[in-house]
């Protein structure tokens, strides 16, 4: 069984709560939320009434959200520490800032014992997006596959600049898979990407 919540950019806040909690009974197995409203999502997460239910999700979608401060991210990463039994993943990031790398954090000691393929979309490859990344590759020792893809246009710096964290990350699984897009070659950057590959 699959639910899917949206909620929208304007207008008052749904009562989310109520609505999951309704449909946690039910055997909801898989759970798509597109974030429009910038809604923390400890709002979901924290309801000890749903619980029961984020315990048992097998597939977590998380579209449209937004880490442009540090309580957002981290509501981010509680969400998929909150859901011990996932699966399969998908994050689409919509906007991102670069937060201080020193403030970004996630507890090291949890484990994501069951998610073998998870899918991220980001916007900028800021340091939050690649914190996220790195938490995902740390703490899950069954991941199969990682795939990333740029949702919006991207400086050939930036993603130099990702790529080469993307190999010192620690990696729990020695037989994870990360797919990484096809560099995005803008005007500026187009004559060192002509030599890329012979």
């Amino acid at each position: 069984l699959k639910f899917s919540l949206y909620v929208p950019r304007l207008g008052l806040r749904p009562d989310v709560v109520q609505w999951i909690s309704f449909l946690s009974t039910s055997g909801v197995k898989e759970f798509n939320l597109e974030n429009q409203y910038k809604m923390p999502l400890q709002v979901l997460f924290n309801d000890c009434s749903i619980a029961t239910m984020f315990d048992k999700l097998r597939c977590l979608e998380l579209q449209s959200i937004c880490f442009d401060n540090l309580d957002l991210f981290s509501s981010a990463v509680h969400a998929v520490e909150k859901c011990p039994s996932l699966q399969y993943l998908v994050i689409s990031v919509n906007t991102s800032s670069n937060l201080d790398i020193q403030v970004l954090d996630y507890n090291p000691d949890i484990t994501l014992h069951h998610l073998r393929h998870a899918r991220v979309g980001i916007s900028r490859a800021s340091s939050t997006e690649l914190k996220l990344i790195e938490f995902l590759l740390a703490c899950s020792p069954v991941l199969e596959v990682l795939s990333l893809s740029f949702l919006k246009h991207i400086k050939g710096s930036s993603q130099s600049r990702m790529s080469n964290q993307l190999i010192r990350f620690r990696r729990a699984s020695p037989k994870v898979e990360v797919i990484c897009p096809d560099p995005i070659i803008s005007i500026e950057s187009s004559d060192s990407g002509s030599n890329s590959d012979s």
